[in-house]
């Protein structure tokens, strides 16, 4: 059984804006790449998201 795609089934997932990385370490790389060309404001947006999700990680963690 092939888990994999072809290359015409890869083309278009390219061309839809879908990434395909060689490894984790490429992977990590390019998102530090994309969050340093963030604006300060698309920064601070995403802090207070990710606050935001803490607090709601922690609520459900600690709720009995």
């Amino acid at each position: 059984m092939n888990h994999g795609i072809s290359d015409n089934e890869r083309k278009k997932a390219e061309e839809a804006g879908i990434r395909f990385y060689a490894s984790n370490e490429e992977k990590e790389l390019a998102y530090l790449k994309e969050g340093l060309a963030r604006t300060p404001k698309e920064r601070f947006l995403f802090l207070l998201k990710l606050m935001s999700m803490q607090r709601t990680m922690s609520k459900a963690t600690h709720h009995k």
